[in-house]
This record gives C-alpha cells, sequence and structure tokens, in this order.
C-alpha cells in the first residue's frame, strides 16, 4: 500500500467539478481509502541477444468503503470510459496521473467496498521528436517535474510544449501599433533561458497548469534566477507568482513576489475553490528588459531543496485583475 499518500483526487479531465477526494483511512468507516501500486516492465531484443526497456505498464489499485456520493460518480466514470486524472497528496511529494480510465476490479470478499483499478502504459522517457511532452505518470517532489525541465536539451528553442519556449499559456498581446507584438520572448542561452520584454508591457507569462485540486495546502513556487535587468526605473518591476484556478479555469487568486537574483522561493496557502495551480514570471515593464533563469520548481511546503528554504518570502495575494488569462 501507498502509505505516504494522505488523499487522492480523482477528476473528470473534461469536466473538472466532477472530482472525487478519498482520504488513505485505514478504518472501516465510510468512505475510508486505501492505495496500491504496481510496476512491470516490457522488454523487446535486441542485437547479441540483449533485451531492452520499452515501456512500463502502472496500475493503481483504489479500495473505498462504500461512500455513496462518490462511487456514484466513481461508477459514471467507469460506466462510461471517462478519462480521469489523479491527483495524489503525499508528506512531501505528489503523485500525478494523466488521461487515464478507470476499471472495476474483481471483488474478492465480503466486504462492501469499491475496488477500482487504474492503469497507464508509458513509454520509458519522455522527450520525443523535438517536442516536450507531459508524463502520464510522475510521482516526486517537483511537480513542475512532470515536465521536462532540462534547458540544455538542444531543440528546447521553438518546441511548442516546452515550459521553456513558446509553451507558455497566454494569448499573446496584439498591440494597436503593431499586431502580434509578443509581451515576452524567449531565448535559450548558455547560462539558462532569457525572457526579454520588447517593448513597454507590464504582463506576465504563464507555464503550463498542474492540476491541484486542494485547497488550504500550503505549497512553495521557487525559482534561480541567474541575471536580472531591470532597465530604466520601472514602475512594475520583475515579479514572479502563481495563478490557482478553479474547476472552470477561471482565476480565483493570486500569489506574487519580486524577483531578485539569485534564489527565489514563497509560501502561499491554495484558496479553498482551487482546482488547477500555474506558476507565472514576468521581466520589468520598460523595453529591453530581461531575466535568466534555469530553475522553477512548485513543492508541498517543508519538501522544497535546501538552498530554497532559507529564501522563502511571503507573497502578495490579489483576487483581482488576475493576470495572465487562459
Amino acid at each position: 500500500m501507498i502509505t505516504l499518500l494522505k488523499k487522492i483526487a480523482i477528476s473528470n479531465v473534461s469536466n473538472l467539478a466532477q472530482t472525487v477526494t478519498l482520504d488513505n483511512v485505514m478504518e472501516g468507516v465510510d468512505g475510508a481509502a486505501a492505495f496500491g501500486y504496481s510496476l512491470e516492465t516490457e522488454s523487446i531484443q535486441v542485437e547479441d541477444n540483449q533485451t531492452q526497456q520499452y515501456k512500463h505498464n502502472h496500475v493503481f489499485d483504489i479500495r473505498v468503503i462504500d461512500s455513496d456520493s462518490d462511487n456514484s460518480i466513481l461508477d459514471g466514470f467507469i460506466a462510461d470510459q471517462t478519462d480521469v486524472n489523479i491527483t495524489g497528496l503525499g508528506l512531501n511529494g505528489v503523485l500525478l496521473i494523466r488521461n487515464v480510465k478507470l476499471a472495476r476490479n474483481k471483488q474478492y470478499d465480503g466486504i462492501i467496498a469499491t475496488a477500482v483499478l487504474a492503469t497507464k502504459t508509458t513509454s520509458i522517457g519522455y522527450y520525443d521528436n523535438g517536442v516536450f511532452t507531459e508524463q502520464e505518470l510522475f510521482a516526486g517532489r517537483n511537480m513542475l517535474e512532470t515536465y521536462q525541465l532540462d534547458f540544455t536539451k538542444s531543440n528546447v528553442a521553438g518546441a511548442e510544449s516546452s515550459v521553456w519556449q513558446n509553451g507558455f499559456k497566454y494569448d499573446w498581446v496584439i498591440s494597436s501599433v503593431d499586431t502580434n507584438q509578443d509581451v515576452v520572448t524567449s531565448n535559450v542561452i548558455s547560462t539558462g533561458v532569457e525572457l526579454t520584454r520588447p517593448k513597454l508591457n507590464a504582463g506576465y507569462v504563464q507555464w503550463e497548469r498542474i492540476y491541484f485540486p486542494y485547497g488550504d495546502v500550503n505549497l512553495v513556487a521557487t525559482m534561480n534566477v541567474v541575471d536580472i535587468n531591470n532597465s530604466g526605473t520601472p514602475t512594475n518591476v520583475a515579479r514572479f507568482g502563481v495563478t490557482m484556478r478553479g474547476d472552470d479555469g477561471d482565476g480565483l487568486q493570486s500569489a506574487t513576489v519580486s524577483l531578485q537574483a539569485g534564489k527565489n522561493a514563497f509560501t502561499f496557502t491554495t484558496n479553498v475553490n482551487t482546482a488547477q495551480v500555474a506558476m507565472m514570471v514576468r521581466p520589468s515593464e520598460s523595453s529591453t528588459s530581461n531575466i535568466v533563469y534555469d530553475e522553477i520548481g512548485l513543492y508541498i511546503d517543508g519538501s522544497e531543496p535546501t538552498a530554497y528554504a532559507a529564501a522563502k518570502s511571503i507573497p502578495t495575494y490579489s483576487t483581482t485583475n488576475i493576470d495572465p488569462t487562459i
């Protein structure tokens, strides 16, 4: 059993309002649940009778004592073969399973319980054809590592789904003077990723969203800034932060801090209605302002790297003008 998982949330990919949350409670009470996990590898034979692993078969086993409302939703997911996301909240990390279908497990005892399996087959590695893709199954501390965060890859430039370049979930601003003027441009250089402000603008850019349907949880956002240039004396300086969004994708709340060279980190508490979390960043508003960074992270509070623990600050929260939009 996965004892380090405190709870899991199972969400309809197409309708996040349909979410079942189960607590890992090892007692025979209504709604109690337990989780198990197994992994098998498949191999092919190559030259000289050598074998090479090429895929993993993951099986996540969910057992829950009958809770009518939760089970009715799970029954619907199974009957309709609905694609779901599973987000597990651990003591010092998360489990993320994406786009998986549920199946009814064979009942083997007389306990009135729902036994559900989530199975997922993944390729070895997730860097494919020059495009960065989201891992379909991830377990670890840094939630953003569900994407490949290695800016040294030679073809990161122009990789449309990369978190490093051109993968921002932002509708590029159309300037009244020059159409299709980017809010921020990015370029991979030897020391990291350089984000530059082409013209006067205070907009943010935002990374891909992480499904995190848990409110009132303390998380830590981190960024290592190699270099920063606040051109001139801007009113709106360089900042980074997070947006918390509901099950409809609309912004609920943001939390941001000013950026400085070196380790940057802040602790924030997720809004009670949070379903998704995304990190965002901006250079200062002045034309040609830029920042260079080589590391970003999103962690359960207390599980962040030691180097960031001492740098943690208190963010400014806002429920208005949450920018950027999705």
